[in-house]
């Protein structure tokens, strides 16, 4: 448990830094969108908080191994807890990510709302299911969306360290070629998603189960993993 504690600690010291300078620059890129907006009438701005935190939760996961595996393991972490240690942290993340999101997103809608500025809008993931427009449920959505995107970059990260860059971009082209022939991409879609009204219809019960699938491919490449990467080996 000790050792758990201080993984954690160590990873949220870590990543405290960036989380910071991702949220400034956001929240700075938003604030500049809508002073252009504010000021000229015929600029028509708009950004989405949700896509952009997905993208900083896929880096974030792909990160995890490469920057804090060796040096955990060094420092007497075992392999088993320090994968545990992540994933209680991508779990962390994602809600955090996801309540910071929510937070931000109501407070620029209200003052888009007070200014009356109608060529700023905020995007959100929400607007394209079937979802009632709810901060609970943009926090639900964003923090699975958030953990799912950790989890398969987690994944990414650990074949590629384990496995160097050979058997990452062979990773990433059976995925291309999962994604590219209709039969599977059919079967994804039809498992984990359906279209109601042009709109998404997620299961969240199959988006939860498919966050946890990359725990055994993880936990089978670095159960043995040495502290060196294999690229640099």
């Amino acid at each position: 448990m000790k050792e758990l504690r201080a993984n954690l600690v160590y990873l949220i010291f870590d990543h405290r830094y960036s989380i910071t300078v991702f949220w400034s620059v956001l929240v700075a890129s938003t604030e500049l969108l809508f002073a252009v907006s504010y000021f000229i009438n015929e600029a028509h701005m708009g950004l989405s908080l949700s896509l952009a935190i997905y993208i900083f939760c896929g880096i974030t996961g792909f990160l995890i191994t490469k920057e804090t595996f060796p040096f955990l393991i060094k420092l007497g972490s075992t392999r088993n807890v320090f994968l545990l240690s992540a994933l209680v942290f991508n779990v962390l993340l994602a809600f955090f990510m996801a309540a910071v999101a929510v937070a931000v997103n109501h407070f620029i809608k209200i003052v888009v709302k007070v200014v009356n500025v109608a060529n700023f809008q905020i995007f959100d993931m929400l607007e394209g299911t079937t979802l009632a427009s709810t901060w609970y449920n943009e926090f639900f959505l964003n923090t699975v969306i958030c953990f799912l995107v950790l989890s398969f970059g987690f994944m990414l990260g650990a074949v590629f360290y384990r496995l160097g860059l050979v058997g990452g971009f062979s990773g990433i082209i059976i995925l291309v070629f999962i994604i590219i022939f209709p039969e599977t991409r059919t079967l994804l879609v039809d498992i984990f998603i359906n279209i109601n009204d042009s709109k998404l219809e997620i299961p969240f019960s199959s988006l939860i189960l498919l966050s946890i699938v990359p725990v055994l491919p993880i936990w089978l490449l670095l159960r043995k993993a040495s502290t060196v990467a294999s690229v640099t080996r």
